[in-house]
């Protein structure tokens, strides 16, 4: 099924189809919709962490360091304006989806004196709808863009590597924090050579929390000063990459001098909209279609196999880690959510809706149903 039906599907059809996929499905949270494999439910279907008083602890800040973030942020965007070495202040990653759209435009908005370059690294798995919204949003936004196309070769080669070699924590561990690092690795390589002092990151609050275990905006100096020796559970050295690709990852002072290396910034993680806000607005400033802001459709064309592959493999979605914090706060819709996550589990357990998204990239990267573990045929 394509990532656009899918969402249609789930939001419309789902809900009908569930009464009869039943028997299937793990119960899930009634307040958040986690599943009870991550959280056991009560008598009345609510989980243990939500139960707890302050569910998002790590998340939450309070108004005072908040307001403190927030002006140091703003500080930093203005204390950065005029200070590249030629033509850009910031990079800013844009992926065609909502958050890295309506950053772009925040930033373009707010900081209009900010010399910006957004930049779309594609890897060969961006989807169509993905790169309609890049277009689209460029178009309308008028910001200097460039498109950066690494070789496909060694993306497939990580893929199939990080799907064999699965995290215990499921394919968002896997696959999809490696390639955001990737990512912004080849991002920090360009921002030295053009000389440009901020790379700015679209990581939400929750990802920042996950990843950095507190509030905050940007990445302590030292590992921005150091070479990357290991990314999510993988160390560098035992992916399966020549001495040329290695050469993407970062290098840190081993390559450049200190003054040269620029900082990472993560604004989303400091201004924390709601997942729905930003969709609307994105939709109001005509930056993106309303039927082209769902993650499901502007993300990489991998999803549906790491969603089904999550499943077979924990009986869960690593993706639950993600947004049923974003639900327990009030930032994410439970019902889109739950549908999603239950359409995932039933495909992984049936076989059903898999064979037009996954099959196709598993025969890109080589590998089997059976390889990873996947129903080999149809079980409605």
């Amino acid at each position: 099924m394509k990532p656009s039906i899918l969402a249609f599907y789930s939001k419309y059809i789902w809900p009908i189809h569930r009464i009869m996929a039943k028997r299937h499905l793990t119960p899930r949270c009634k307040r958040c919709s986690i599943s009870s494999r991550l959280s056991p439910l009560d008598k009345e279907g609510i989980c243990a962490i939500c139960q707890t008083q302050r569910p998002d602890q790590k998340a939450l800040i309070s108004n005072e360091e908040q307001q403190t973030l927030e002006k140091q942020l703003n500080e930093t965007f203005i204390g950065a304006v005029g200070t590249g070495k030629f033509k850009y202040d910031a990079l800013v990653f844009f992926s065609g989806g909502k958050d890295s759209s309506f950053l772009l435009h925040k930033l373009k908005t707010d900081y209009p004196d900010l010399r910006l370059l957004a930049v779309t690294i594609d890897n060969g798995f961006m989807s169509d709808i993905a790169h309609e919204n890049v277009k689209q949003a460029i178009a309308i936004l008028g910001v200097d863009h460039m498109i950066i196309n690494p070789d496909q070769g060694m993306y497939e080669k990580l893929f199939r590597y990080t799907f064999s070699h699965l995290s215990p924590k499921g394919s968002v561990y896997s696959m999809d924090i490696l390639d955001g690092e990737l990512r912004t690795d080849i991002g920090r390589h360009l921002a030295v050579r053009l000389g440009i002092p901020l790379v700015v990151v679209g990581l939400s609050r929750g990802q920042v929390v996950s990843s950095m275990g507190s509030v905050r905006f940007d990445v302590d100096r030292n590992v921005e000063l150091a070479p990357r020796e290991k990314v999510t559970t993988y160390t560098i050295d035992e992916l399966p990459l020549n001495a040329e690709e290695r050469k993407f990852w970062w290098s840190g002072t081993n390559t450049y001098a200190e003054e040269d290396i620029p900082r990472t910034i993560l604004p989303l993680a400091v201004w924390d909209f709601d997942e729905e806000y930003l969709k609307q607005k994105i939709v109001e400033l005509g930056l993106v279609s309303n039927k082209n802001t769902s993650p499901v459709v502007t993300n990489h064309t991998l999803i549906p196999l790491m969603g089904v592959l999550d499943m077979a493999k924990l009986g869960y979605s690593s993706w639950e880690y993600e947004f049923t914090p974003m639900i327990r706060a009030g930032k994410a819709d439970p019902v889109y959510w739950r549908n999603l996550f239950e359409m995932i589990e039933y495909a992984a357990k049936t076989g059903a809706f898999i064979g037009g998204s996954v099959d196709p990239m598993l025969k890109r990267l080589d590998l089997s149903r059976a390889d990873v573990g996947l129903p080999t045929a149809d079980k409605n």
